[in-house]
């Protein structure tokens, strides 16, 4: 949201949002990446139907849904959410970072959720869970959350950081 290498003035000690390299971290793993980032004032709404397409051309290309990830972090949780609702797969496969205020779960009473999650959170940023948007869903096949333990607060999402790219790979390939 604040560009490529953007220093968040609030929050310096968090260093440069390093968005080129997280991407250059899940390519040398073996990802193919379709990415951008979210830009101030575009409401979620276009990136849902602009990945909804994206998604679409997959599907037509023969891409299956279980070999298909999509990651949203922070702000761009709430895309990852609303994609899963719109898609209605089972097995398509969603990562949500740091996205979650307590009452965040209120947003997405009303919707249906589908498809595989992990959430993964630290336990020094004051989000928090995402747990109780996905609690007794009977259309999410599988939800896991992993809280790391950095000190990072929310900017362990700044960087590629192994201790939350291993584990998306590792869930990845077991879901």
């Amino acid at each position: 949201m604040l560009g490529n290498n953007a220093i968040n003035q609030s929050m310096p000690e968090w260093g440069p949002y390093e968005y080129l390299n997280i991407l250059d971290s899940l390519r040398s793993r073996g990802f193919n990446i379709i990415s951008e980032n979210r830009k101030v004032g575009i409401k979620d709404s276009v990136y849902v139907n602009k990945i909804l397409k994206q998604i679409d051309t997959l599907f037509k290309a023969g891409v299956k849904p279980e070999n298909i990830l999509i990651v949203g972090a922070s702000a761009g949780s709430a895309i990852t959410i609303n994609l899963s609702a719109k898609l209605k797969n089972s097995e398509m496969k969603f990562v949500v970072m740091g996205g979650c205020w307590p009452d965040t779960f209120k947003d997405y009473q009303d919707i249906e959720l589908h498809g595989h999650f992990l959430s993964i959170i630290e336990s020094s940023d004051p989000h928090g869970t995402c747990s109780k948007i996905f609690e007794g869903r009977k259309q999410i096949k599988s939800y896991k959350e992993l809280t790391l333990k950095m000190g990072l607060s929310h900017g362990f999402i700044y960087k590629g950081y192994k201790e939350w790219i291993d584990p998306i790979i590792k869930w990845f390939n077991e879901n």
